[in-house]
């Protein structure tokens, strides 16, 4: 067993050692130009004002899990409440509604995904020709990547619905909890996971969401899975609207972000143990690598250290099979408890012996940072920040924890009001066999 402590490895910096930490590219972001009100058109009071379709400029291939989002800039609102963008796919279902409250001091807003190859942008309510102004500039749309595989062994990735192995009622229950997140940032469209820690708030890593241009952009779904008829249950889509808090790539590697609306009950919220992993301990995974559908690692998934993870003081290693797109995938226990969080894998798909690494669960609570008061998450106002700064400027950093001057066996904390970060420690699920098949 390691203590977590504030001291950096240099030879340990992701970008240079054979770990690497990186979402999954899943899409192209594409100019375009559609301008409202448009030029030489007369546009009549009433319901529905004007309607145009907005395409990517170069042809997407269909299939079961199509679908675009687009940017809408430059709004500038009348002084009526009476305005609304609907966006629609191909079949007319609306899928996304842009009305006051949510356009109103937006520089760009990006809409939901909306299924398929086109959106079918609709201009309704009787104040949208009395000054009512914006423009359609970017489409993003799908762009098919192979996602790099951090195997150990055999990838023995497997859907949800399909696992019926020992620990399958319990993965049932803590897997609601996790989410596929999809970001625009530069030219491309980005996957991570995420997981649900509060009424109105998740976490995933640090190097996929950490600033409030990149939040603003990004889109938390929850349910994204295979149903009993190998169909996709799409769930419920939210939007990231604040990063709270966030440690960087350099020692935790994660962000608390606020969403909206708050991600319906039937989508769980996580318990984290309150000691870090044991030696050799069996684990799973609930993830979306590669922006697939949700899937679990547990058969031969565990706590697993080389010399490299071991060097690494704020995680651990671990054999769990992961891909491009699960970093911020939480890592559990055998009883479904949250002890740490998946950061990095190794870059080579043909090697399969060396393990990948998590961040320690001590290092992710949320009461560590204050955002818990009387069992409620609390708000930290985040203003707007840069897409290149480090952080929002107003978002606090997770405190990491203090390093003992010697190692030394973890003592019970004492009772107290103040937040605090258990010390990794010892226990819990030593008497439960790892899955084997």
């Amino acid at each position: 067993m390691r203590i977590a402590t504030t001291v950096l490895v240099t030879f340990l910096v992701l970008g240079n050692s054979e770990l690497d930490a990186e979402p999954h590219v899943s899409g192209r972001v594409a100019e375009v130009l559609v301008r409202y009100p448009p030029e030489g058109i007369a546009l009549a009071p009433g319901d529905l004002v004007w309607a145009h379709t907005v395409t990517p400029p170069v042809a997407i291939s269909a299939g079961a899990n199509t679908k675009i989002r687009i940017r809408i800039s430059g709004v500038n609102l009348p002084h009526g409440d009476d305005v609304r963008i609907e966006i629609a796919d191909g079949n007319g279902q609306v899928h996304d509604v842009l009305d006051r409250d949510r356009l109103e001091g937006q520089e760009d807003i990006w809409s939901m995904f909306i299924p398929g190859q086109q959106a079918s942008l609709r201009v309704r309510g009787q104040d949208a020709t009395d000054g009512f102004t914006f423009v359609v500039d970017r489409v993003l749309f799908p762009f098919t990547t192979v996602a790099v595989e951090s195997f150990f062994g055999e990838g023995q990735l497997t859907d949800i619905v399909e696992y019926q192995g020992n620990q399958a009622d319990v993965i049932k229950a803590v897997a609601t909890s996790v989410a596929k997140i999809d970001y625009a940032v530069g030219g491309h469209g980005d996957t991570c996971t995420a997981f649900r820690i509060g009424a109105d708030l998740v976490q995933t890593s640090a190097h996929c969401v950490a600033t409030q241009n990149v939040c603003a952009t990004t889109i938390v779904q929850f349910g994204f899975q295979k149903n009993a008829f190998g169909a996709f249950d799409r769930g419920q889509s939210v939007r990231c609207v604040e990063v709270v808090a966030q440690e960087g790539e350099e020692s935790a590697d994660t962000a608390i972000l606020r969403v909206t609306p708050a991600p319906k009950d039937e989508y769980e919220i996580v318990d984290f143990r309150d000691h870090d992993t044991d030696d050799d301990e069996p684990l799973f995974i609930v993830q979306h690598p590669g922006g697939e559908t949700k899937k679990v690692s547990i058969i031969d998934c565990a706590v697993f250290d080389n010399a490299e993870t071991e060097a690494f003081l704020h995680g651990f290693g671990h054999s769990c099979d992961t891909k491009a797109g699960s970093s911020g995938a939480p890592v559990f226990d055998l009883a479904g408890r949250v002890v740490g969080q998946q950061r990095a894998g190794h870059r080579n798909p043909d090697v399969t012996d060396k393990p990948n690494l998590a961040t320690f669960g001590s290092l992710l609570r949320i009461d560590s940072v204050g955002l818990v008061q009387d069992g409620a998450p609390v708000g930290i106002e985040a203003a707007p920040g840069g897409q290149d700064s480090e952080i929002p400027s107003t978002a606090v950093p997770l405190p990491l924890p203090i390093a003992p001057d010697e190692p030394t066996a973890p003592e019970e904390p004492p009772v107290s009001d103040a937040p605090s970060i258990s010390s990794p420690g010892s226990g819990g699920s030593d008497t439960i066999a790892p899955d084997t098949d």
